[in-house]
C-alpha cells in the first residue's frame, strides 16, 4: 500500500491541507476535497472557498458560470481545482461570521 501524500494551499492568507489516498483500481492519488457548498470556508481576507465545479454563480464571467472556468477564481497553481474566488463583490466581512 502506497503512502498517502498532503498538498498544502496557500491563499489569501490561509492554509487548506487536502490528503490524496492511493486508489488501487485507478492507480492514482485521488484527493479527499472538502464539501465548500455544505460546509463554507472563508480565508482571513473574507474570500470564499470554492472548487473548479462550482456552478450557478451570478457573478461568474463564462457562460456556464462555473468557477473553474471563471477568472475570479484564485488557485496556488493554474491546474489546481481548488481556490478562492476573488471576485470583491462576493468577499466578506470576516468578523460577521467568527
Amino acid at each position: 500500500m502506497k503512502d498517502s501524500i498532503i498538498k498544502t494551499y496557500h491563499i489569501d492568507g490561509d492554509v487548506l491541507e487536502i490528503t490524496f489516498e492511493y486508489d488501487e483500481l485507478s492507480k492514482k492519488h485521488l484527493g479527499k476535497y472538502p464539501d465548500f457548498i455544505d460546509n463554507p470556508r472563508y480565508t482571513p481576507g473574507g474570500r470564499k472557498w470554492v472548487d473548479a465545479i462550482t456552478e450557478d454563480c451570478p457573478h461568474a464571467d463564462g457562460e456556464d458560470k462555473m468557477c473553474g472556468t471563471c477568472s475570479y477564481m484564485l488557485k496556488q497553481d493554474k491546474k489546481d481545482i481548488v481556490g478562492v474566488c476573488g471576485n470583491d463583490k462576493l468577499k466578506i466581512d470576516i468578523k460577521q461570521i467568527v
